[in-house]
């Protein structure tokens, strides 16, 4: 089986287990190595709780925990999609993976890990 049939498979199985299991009392998932050596909270913190938060339709909630990954979700969708649509919207394939929109997604990742830490601490 090739990774690309694998991967829906995966992400629906995911799905479920964060739509089960809370994110923040369960030892289940992976702890930030970041903000336990720095104690600062990386581009990514929160984004399980987001994701368990959105699943159950808790969307400011999901907002509270990582108000970036919110945001971009649509984007990352896309992104992760584009893969099989790209036979069939060469355009739609090209403009997600340009340069300019990758860049982007980059360093506003990097403006929001960057945000977060300066902002929470005052």
């Amino acid at each position: 089986m090739k990774w690309e049939r694998a991967l829906p498979v995966v992400a629906v199985a995911l799905a479920v287990v964060y739509y089960c299991y809370e994110p923040t009392p369960d030892a289940l998932y992976p702890k930030c190595i970041f903000v336990r050596l720095t104690g600062w909270q990386c581009a990514g913190c929160g984004m399980q709780r987001a994701v368990h938060s959105l699943l159950h339709l808790r969307f400011a909630e999901a907002f509270h925990y990582n108000a970036y990954f919110v945001i971009v979700l649509p984007l990352l969708l896309a992104l992760l999609f584009q893969y099989y649509w790209r036979s069939c919207l060469p355009r739609f394939h090209a403009v997600l993976t340009s340069q300019p929109v990758l860049w982007l997604l980059g360093i506003s990742a990097l403006i929001w890990w960057i945000a977060r830490n300066t902002f929470t601490s005052l």
